[in-house]
Formats: C-alpha cells, sequence, structure tokens
C-alpha cells in the first residue's frame, strides 16, 4: 500500500491504491480531518506575487443548495467542506477569486482571507485539473482537500 506523510503531524498513512491516485503528493497530505483543521489553523503565508481578481463566478449546471446558509455549492463535498470550517470557526469565501497568469486563469473552492490561503476540494480529477492545480500550488497558498477525508468530514455535518 502507498504511504503518505501527514503535513501537520508528521505522521505516515496508508491510503489504498485508488485513493493514492487522488493524491497530489507535492502538496501537503492530511492523515485526519483534524490535522487539516489544525494545519489550516496554524497556517503561516508565504509571500506570492500572484494578483488575485475578485470575481463573483456564474454558478451553472447541477449545483447544491444549502437553505440554511442561503448558498449554492457546485458539489455536495465543498457543502461539507465549507460547514466544516464554519463549525471550527474558520471564515472561507467560497469561489471569490480567479487567478489569472497570461492565458491561464484558476478560481479555487474557497479562500480563507486571514491566512491568505486558497482551497481545493477534489472529489475527481478531471481533464486537466490536477496539472492545474499543481501549477498554481507552486505559485499560491494552496492546500488540497482530497477525496480519502471525505467520510471523516461528511460524518462531521
Amino acid at each position: 500500500m502507498p504511504n503518505l506523510t501527514c503535513s501537520y503531524c508528521s505522521k505516515l498513512f496508508y491510503l489504498n491504491q485508488k485513493d493514492y491516485h487522488k493524491t497530489i503528493k507535492s502538496l501537503d497530505n492530511f492523515c485526519s480531518v483534524d490535522c487539516l483543521i489544525n494545519f489550516i489553523k496554524s497556517y503561516v503565508p508565504r509571500e506570492v506575487k500572484v494578483k488575485y481578481w475578485i470575481t463573483r463566478p456564474m454558478l451553472i449546471g447541477d449545483l447544491i443548495y444549502d437553505a440554511t446558509l442561503k448558498m449554492f455549492f457546485r458539489s455536495r463535498y465543498e457543502l461539507l467542506v465549507y460547514k466544516l470550517l464554519k463549525a471550527n470557526d474558520i471564515e472561507a469565501e467560497y469561489e471569490s477569486y480567479t487567478l489569472k497568469e497570461g492565458r491561464k486563469s484558476y478560481t479555487p473552492d474557497f479562500y480563507i482571507k486571514e491566512k491568505d490561503l486558497f482551497l481545493e476540494v477534489k472529489g475527481i480529477w478531471q481533464g486537466g485539473s490536477k496539472k492545474k492545480v499543481e501549477h498554481w500550488a507552486k505559485k499560491i497558498n494552496l492546500v488540497l482537500v482530497p477525496w480519502y477525508l471525505y467520510r471523516g468530514i461528511s460524518k462531521r455535518s
């Protein structure tokens, strides 16, 4: 079984082959939801030189609406992550920034202004999305919330 090292507690943890392929080894990985939350709370941003444009992307397609939050999300996983952040007193904006570099643009799922930190919630990698996340992770403060944490996050919502 492939293994990874938790970016927060440094514990070695194992994933099955299917989940391992949904990670990006060069990014931060977490052995638990608690380690993800603690990592975000203790995060010290690095200086970046990419300009952020405030946008309000049009949400189109199949959307999830949460009546209590009065918000739309592109996936149930993004909704669950938003609720997890709120439950842990982490203020996050949903899809409120688009980053541009030449012809490349990217709209991360969440932005935590206090930490100058973007979060990308990924369940399924489509097309070139894995390369896009790897590219932008070198340029901005970005944490991937991988699919293998879904069960742990959904149990808390």
